[in-house]
């Protein structure tokens, strides 16, 4: 659950080519699942999500479940730096560079001709196919080019997948992960339900200054 975590974080923190208007604001979405014992893991698991975009900074949050605990994803355009934000230890942890080069080609995205209007935009549907030495994932992901975040500087500093950047077109609502994990098989559907297009605080794309600004520790997210 770690890996799919962090891979969605950065489909969602990653800006795309083509759209007409420049977002700067807020996008909160649902979490919902659906398979093999979904029932009693629900607790355990996340239902909301709020992503904060301004300026080329990105910041997501995650409520309800143990990933909660895990700390926010923030990106700071100005360093082009991207860290986990743990509020309970006070820790920023920052994430390497390198995952971008060294997943870029176990990335396949498709275009399925599909659409759906979600939140009075129409968005196309595509697959995502994410190769990693231990697994194979794949997301459907629904992404309007009605609206697109204003663009980071560089792109591939925010982790694994940059690719994904110049094949989906516009911002994502809707994401589908197809998770596999200790034998169980299940999906993730984060569906965006309301958009707020006031520029958020920009206390939200700092760290603190009594945050400790240390390695990312991917242990940190399994509780150890």
């Amino acid at each position: 659950m770690k890996s799919a975590f962090l891979i969605l974080s950065v489909v969602f923190v990653s800006t795309f080519a083509g759209a007409q208007t420049k977002f700067n604001g807020s996008v909160f979405f649902d979490v919902d699942y659906k398979g093999d014992m979904v029932d009693m893991l629900r607790s355990m698991l996340p239902n909301k999500q709020v992503y904060h975009y301004s300026e080329g900074n990105f910041r997501m949050e995650t409520k309800g479940g143990m990933a909660s605990g895990q700390g926010d994803i923030l990106y700071i355009d100005k360093t082009q730096k991207t860290y986990v934000m743990n509020s309970s230890s006070k820790k920023a942890q920052e994430m390497p560079q390198k995952e971008a080069e060294d997943n870029e080609a176990n990335v396949t995205v498709t275009e399925t001709g599909e659409t759906a209007t979600i939140l009075g935009y129409t968005c196309d549907k595509y697959k995502v196919v994410v190769k990693t030495e231990d697994a194979e994932m794949t997301q459907y992901v629904w992404a309007t080019k009605a609206l697109e975040p204003v663009k980071p500087k560089n792109a591939n500093s925010m982790g694994a997948m940059a690719s994904i950047t110049s094949k989906i077109k516009g911002m994502p609502l809707k994401i589908q992960m197809e998770i596999e994990q200790m034998g169980l098989s299940f999906s993730m559907i984060m569906t965006a339900t309301s958009l707020d297009n006031k520029n958020p605080s920009k206390d939200l794309f700092v760290i603190p200054a009594d945050y400790t600004v240390e390695p990312f520790n991917p242990k940190s997210l399994m509780g150890k």
